[in-house]
């Protein structure tokens, strides 16, 4: 499996991929519950869709200085992170193979029940990403290194 950076003015993290796609994934179905979408978030919303369908093994683009060029902006994804969380919290420490499979109805999955853990660490990732909180060791890197998934 490769990994991407995620990026946001300068800084980042290292992310496993298919990890980084399916918390865009779930970050997106959080948009579409929105009662309006405003424009700028329609796009980003649309984007994080591609990125999540398993287009870019090691090249999955967030998008996020492409987006998110105000506090307004960065502020509303952050909610929408903090809501993602919630939605992960209430699963408990699985997400059930029936909601996985639901996912895509155009096929039938053999998944396993999947930890919410890594999600929830990603999720925290991008949050410190995004408040400008984030540490990396930098002696592995600009983005150091992959981050870990379990704690």
């Amino acid at each position: 499996m490769g990994t991407s950076a995620v990026i946001f003015q300068n800084k980042g993290f290292w992310c496993e991929d298919g990890t980084l796609e399916s918390w865009l994934y779930l970050l997106a179905n959080e948009i579409e519950k929105l009662d309006s979408i405003d424009p700028w978030l329609q796009r980003l919303y649309e984007h994080w869709r591609v990125q999540s369908s398993g287009v870019g093994m090691g090249v999955i683009h967030t998008g996020l200085d492409d987006h998110l060029d105000s506090r307004e902006h960065i502020d509303q994804i952050i909610a929408i992170i903090k809501q993602a969380k919630v939605v992960l919290s209430e699963y408990g420490d699985t997400i059930p193979t029936d909601h996985l499979n639901n996912i895509d109805d155009s096929e039938n999955y053999d998944f396993s029940d999947v930890p919410t853990e890594p999600f929830i660490i990603v999720g925290e990732h991008f949050e410190a990403l995004l408040n400008g909180t984030l540490v990396v060791d930098t002696n592995y890197g600009e983005y150091g290194r992959r981050i870990q998934l379990t704690r």
